[in-house]
């Protein structure tokens, strides 16, 4: 048994909600009812980023079983946005001082892209409301708007957004979605390809151009470099009028420019090659340009150049290899300490875990030292997660030296684990980490995922973790911010990384709990009850959400086996 402390709540508590729904009518009623209780409680949050973060959780859920609330609520959650300054995750980091980071719910530029979302799915003149609105950047808008055409069905509404992003600019986004739709529907990809060229080349965007070289020579290595795992064969003719193209504006730069930026040496040296297969015609002039652009370069940054491509074709085990030589003679404990995480992570990135844990064992700060055994563990929980091998990722959950972090990861693993042995030995393992948590915020966020892997098999014990950490989550008066305790960052000099053990956004762990607690209990309006027990009105009303549209679908289930 998990002792966490706690009885589970029963609806005597909250006297509103004590009577039962008798019939299936009865409780589409009462579901629709408990709707309209969450909107109203989710008015009661004053704060702009946490209102918006639940009205646009809550439009989700609703997008298909009530499409005219879901609309409201978008609509809402973007009057709410339009209240707070603009700024985007890098632009954070930067304010920040920061190399690396962690989402939170409340990113302002995440929450306006669930609103462009909703409205590029449902709501055509949302969307043209909120771009004229959005006081962002006009990259920001095309990146945007090409990762939500990936999310459409229909070709035809995809054409649309992505000739919308268009108007904006040429990002990564667009390409790795011009891939995606080649698989569907190539004529449409290579036509859409041919205007973005055209439209990137009317603007001077010679960074757009380099995005969309990757789609008509995948693997070319441009400054924007698309990384492909199997680069699928070019296209003569694509090959042939992209390169033309960039041709005609790596020459504009190089002779308009007061002061020619490297990246355009870069380019012409990638693309000769390219030109020797598909355009031979444009040789010449590419190396004219060449001679022309050596000639103006600093040699330093030719130098530059030349040292990037030699370590980019330095496979990661050898870039180790040079690091942990480095690191010998460092100079100074801190750059030491640089050299062997950065050796780590490339081998942890190989999934060569335990030589990753070797090496980090080295590092001389204690501190920098434990976090980044954390973040390689916290890599390989996830990969043998992946990969179905969950005895490799017990062992590394548990090993995880921040208590919370351990438990989170052990509560992933035993969400998956179906043997009742193995269930109860992890469990106890985890009960006994959780109880290392000194800190009530860690405990809360902990209680809330063990909750969520202990209710499909275990519903008493499930409730007791869920009542534990509403306790805890309104003691120390939380959000729904979940990279807080788990989320690993590394630091030291030039090196950064960043790994998370849960969900950055704990509001899918939130309906999960009480989605699995509506399926397994005949009365719903006990649970009303602990959904309301929530101090934070922006989780609260998550909670009744959730409560609600599970006991709906389980109300049509029911209708339909009539």
């Amino acid at each position: 048994m998990l002792t966490l402390g706690v009885a589970p709540l029963h609806a005597a508590a909250h006297p509103g909600w004590g009577q039962e729904p008798q019939d299936v009518s009865d409780r589409q009623t009462w579901a629709i009812l408990l709707l309209d209780q969450a909107e109203r409680t989710l008015r009661e949050e004053r704060q702009p980023l946490r209102f918006a973060h639940g009205a646009l959780v809550l439009a989700q859920m609703l997008r298909e079983i009530e499409p005219e609330r879901a609309h409201r609520l978008v609509r809402a959650a973007a009057q709410a946005l339009a209240q707070v300054d603009f700024e985007t995750f890098a632009e954070r980091l930067v304010r920040l001082k920061r190399r690396a980071g962690f989402r939170t719910p409340y990113d302002v530029d995440l929450l306006w892209e669930r609103v462009l979302e909703h409205s590029a799915a449902s709501d055509a003149e949302l969307l043209k409301e909120a771009l004229e609105g959005l006081k962002a950047d006009e990259t920001w808008k095309a990146d945007a708007l090409a990762r939500l055409a990936r999310s459409l069905e229909d070709d035809r509404k995809m054409g649309e957004l992505i000739t919308l992003s268009l108007t904006y600019g040429v990002t990564r986004s667009l390409v790795d979605l011009l891939f995606h739709l080649r698989g569907k529907n190539p004529p449409l990809a290579d036509a859409l390809f041919r205007s973005a060229v055209h439209r990137a080349a009317a603007r001077k965007d010679l960074d757009g151009l380099y995005w969309l070289g990757a789609y008509a020579i995948p693997g070319v290595n441009l400054p924007n470099r698309f990384s492909l795992a199997d680069p699928p064969p070019p296209d003569p003719h694509l090959a042939r009028f992209y390169l033309d193209v960039l041709v005609e504006q790596l020459a504009h730069v190089a002779f308009s420019a007061s002061r020619i930026p490297a990246h355009i040496y870069w380019a012409l040296t990638n693309i000769h090659p390219q030109a020797e297969r598909f355009a031979p015609e444009l040789l010449g002039r590419i190396e004219s340009l060449l001679t022309f652009v050596t000639s103006r370069l600093p040699a330093s940054a030719i130098a530059y150049i030349e040292r990037r491509e030699e370590e980019r074709r330095t496979p990661p085990e050898t870039k180790a290899e040079d690091l942990i030589t480095k690191a010998r003679t460092a100079r100074d404990d801190r750059t030491h300490d640089a050299l062997m995480a950065h050796a780590a992570h490339l081998l942890s990135g190989r999934r060569d875990f335990a030589e990753a844990l070797s090496i980090t064992s080295k590092i001389r700060d204690r501190t920098i030292r434990q976090e980044m055994s954390d973040l390689i563990r916290c890599e390989a929980v996830a990969h043998f997660l992946q990969e179905g091998a969950l005895e490799d990722a017990e062992a590394h959950a548990l090993a995880l030296e921040n208590a919370e972090r351990s438990v989170i990861a052990a509560a992933r693993v035993l969400e998956k684990t179906k043997e009742a042995e193995r269930r109860t030995a992890l469990l106890e393992r985890a009960q006994s980490r959780f109880a290392q948590i000194t800190a009530e915020d860690g405990k809360a966020r902990a209680a809330l995922y063990l909750a969520a892997a202990l209710l499909p098999n275990d519903p008493v014990q499930g409730e007791m973790a869920l009542i534990r950490a509403i306790d805890l989550f309104n003691k120390a008066r939380l959000d729904l911010n979940g990279a807080i305790g788990a989320g690993i960052t590394v630091e030291v000099q030039d090196f950064g990384a960043v790994c998370a053990v849960g969900s950055f956004d704990l509001a899918p762990v939130i309906i999960q709990v009480f989605e699995g607690l509506a399926r397994q209990e005949p009365d719903p309006s006990r649970l009303a009850a602990v959904a309301s027990s929530w101090t934070s009105a922006e989780i609260r009303a998550i909670a009744q959400a959730a409560l609600a549209v599970t006991t709906l679908h389980r109300e049509k289930r029911d209708r339909e086996e009539r």
